[in-house]
């Protein structure tokens, strides 16, 4: 007790001087909310954490002045080994303790002291919603896979040859058909049309029903993807990862400077996370605060990581933006001191308290927010540009077919004889 008396003392926790706090004034959203004021200066206007921060002051009898950090970055290593952001504040001793859902991470940990946690930081990559599929050609060949084309292109060719020679060289076959004729009843067969095909001979029969068995399973599997491609609404993801976003090649990684993400990809000994920080996010992917990130995310090739409680926390509209269900670099988060700061112990029991008597929940669920459901699980009129592609191969088609009419007159004419009148 007496050594606990000392320490509220020295560091004026019932004393007439505040406690000195720092916090961020990039969007942390629900943990604080910032706004402008008319002389410009920025002022804390509410979120879970400050109310924490005022039942800590009731709980523990001393008063705090809350400021935002200089930098307005939560703190990163810089290359002269200094630190800037809240980190950086707290370790020249600019102030006394950081409220905020600061990452645990190894790096900080070296400069500052962590509390006890008070939430879990996930990060998560946004970017541009994309619903419709880029080109009007692919509406129609995505249903299958190159490797499926490819085989659909094979079993075409073996069975209109095993269909040939059946029905050629079979001395119970009544019927002979040319090569080019077989070819468009399996052409009509693999696409569900109706065709005249009557054998006599047993391997006829058992080759054209395999080849009808073949072709239904074939036009069910596509017509049931192509339905759903064009009518349903379902989030399309070009990547999924790190490896897939390199392979890509097309995106730019966007993150906030200064956060726990910039450090741990700096650092990362994996190859592949190092390939992502020197390529796609070193050279044009650090922003400046949550804002412009998610500004540049509603533009093509920029993907933007962010904390999943910041994005669903804020003003906007979620459904403007695709959200990778992969989650990435979780932290366990929470306040810090300076390293070795008495002040620790004081605010982990507090904090450990507020836990436990669940009143930390309680500020939370006054400031949480529910997640928006930009599915829509039903379905949409098809528009034209979905039926662009059928438009245009049926036009094609028909004036191939016209031009080649015309050509076959034109050939017939020249070798008819000529009628000459006398």
């Amino acid at each position: 007790e007496e050594f606990r008396l000392k320490l509220i003392e020295s560091y004026s926790v019932t004393g007439d001087t505040p406690v000195k706090v720092t916090d961020i004034s990039n969007w942390q959203a629900p943990a604080v909310y910032v706004q402008k004021q008319a002389s410009g200066e920025w002022h804390v206007s509410g979120g879970w954490i400050p109310d924490l921060v005022n039942t800590l002051e009731q709980t523990m009898n001393f008063t705090c002045s809350m400021s935002l950090s200089a930098d307005r970055k939560f703190g990163s290593r810089n290359a002269d080994g200094s630190w800037s952001g809240m980190v950086g504040m707290v370790g020249n001793d600019q102030a006394d303790i950081i409220v905020a859902t600061l990452d645990n991470t190894l790096a900080r940990g070296s400069v500052v002291d962590f509390l006890i946690a008070i939430d879990v930081t996930g990060y998560m990559m946004v970017m541009k919603a994309a619903n419709e599929k880029g080109s009007v050609w692919t509406n129609y060949t995505s249903e299958f896979s190159g490797e499926v084309w490819v085989s659909l292109a094979a079993l075409l060719c073996c069975s209109s040859v095993v269909l040939f020679v059946t029905l050629t060289y079979s001395p119970h076959e009544t019927r002979r058909l040319s090569f080019p004729e077989i070819c468009s009843l399996v052409i009509a067969a693999l696409a569900s049309q109706g065709c005249d095909c009557w054998t006599t001979a047993t391997s006829g029969r058992i080759a054209w029903l395999t080849i009808l068995c073949t072709a239904v399973l074939v036009s069910v599997h596509y017509t049931s993807w192509m339905y759903s491609a064009l009518t349903i609404n379902v989030p399309y993801y070009p990547f999924d990862g790190f490896q897939s976003l390199l392979d890509n090649g097309r995106y730019t990684l966007g993150i906030v400077q200064g956060v726990a993400v910039e450090t741990e990809l700096k650092d990362s000994r994996d190859a592949t996370v190092q390939r992502v920080w020197n390529e796609i996010v070193k050279p044009k992917g650090i922003v400046r605060n949550s804002e412009e990130g998610l500004e540049r995310a509603k533009k093509d090739g920029f993907v933007f990581m962010i904390v999943e409680g910041v994005f669903y926390g804020t003003n906007i509209d979620a459904c403007d933006y695709a959200v990778l269900p992969k989650r990435f670099f979780k932290f366990p988060s929470g306040f810090a001191v300076k390293k070795g700061s008495p002040l620790g112990i004081l605010f982990n029991r507090a904090l450990l308290t507020t836990i436990n008597t669940g009143v930390l929940r309680r500020i939370k669920r006054r400031w949480e927010k529910r997640k928006p459901d930009c599915l829509d699980s039903g379905v949409s009129a098809m528009t034209v540009k979905q039926m662009t592609s059928a438009f245009l191969l049926l036009a094609l088609g028909l004036g191939l077919a016209a031009f080649i009419a015309g050509c076959e007159k034109l050939w017939k004419k020249k070798r008819e004889p000529r009628r000459m009148l006398l």
